[in-house]
């Protein structure tokens, strides 16, 4: 009897039928643990994006001060602060004076950028809002963006007219179908292209 038994069990483990119920034993395992590592590495991820968004919104906070001029007279650095205050002051419609600027230095050997922090932001909101001023002239203004929101907005540039895109405190604008929209990240890109696709 106990051969007997020894025998069947012997021919039942080399069967197909026992092999297919390891096999798929085995990978059903192995799908659950991958699973598992890819949940695990998406939250791994999801909470990288985060604490990367955080820092970025931090960084972006420190240059809520600033702004960046294009256009200014090349001058010695020494004397670019009074050409800064003149400029924007003559061009922009301005009215600030050199001790509501905390520094302004040129940001290339070429000097075709310059990056002016003031004392305040009332101040620098002031400025940055006459920008609209200086349409027709040699000189632009922008907001002091970190690399990441600049180049969100460079994307952002590649889909919809330059016109229609802003930022306000680092925050990537666009006018779309009547409405103002926030684009924070690519996802939310990716939505409004979406959404201007489904228009046209």
């Amino acid at each position: 009897m106990g051969s007997e038994f020894k025998n069947t069990m012997d021919e039942y483990f080399k069967s197909e039928s026992f092999k297919k119920i390891i096999e798929d034993a085995v990978q059903n395992a192995v799908e659950k643990k991958f699973k598992e590592m890819e949940e695990k590495v998406k939250h791994l991820e999801e909470e990288n994006e985060k604490l990367t968004n955080q820092i970025d919104d931090l960084e972006q906070y420190g240059r809520r001060n600033n702004i960046k001029i294009y256009g200014i007279q090349k001058v010695d650095p020494k004397n670019l602060e009074k050409e800064v205050v003149k400029e924007i002051n003559e061009k922009a419609g301005a009215s600030i004076v050199s001790s509501q600027i905390e520094a302004c230095h040129y940001l290339d050997k070429n000097k075709t950028s310059v990056i002016v922090r003031f004392v305040s932001r009332k101040t620098r909101d002031d400025v940055y809002y006459l920008k609209k001023n200086l349409k027709g002239t040699r000189i632009s203004i922008t907001e002091d963006l970190t690399k990441k929101k600049y180049q969100l907005l460079k994307e952002c540039q590649k889909h919809f007219e330059k016109r229609s895109l802003w930022t306000k405190y680092g925050v990537v604008k666009l006018h779309l179908n009547g409405k103002v929209h926030n684009i924070k990240n690519m996802k939310a890109l990716e939505d409004l292209k979406k959404m201007k696709r489904n228009t046209q």
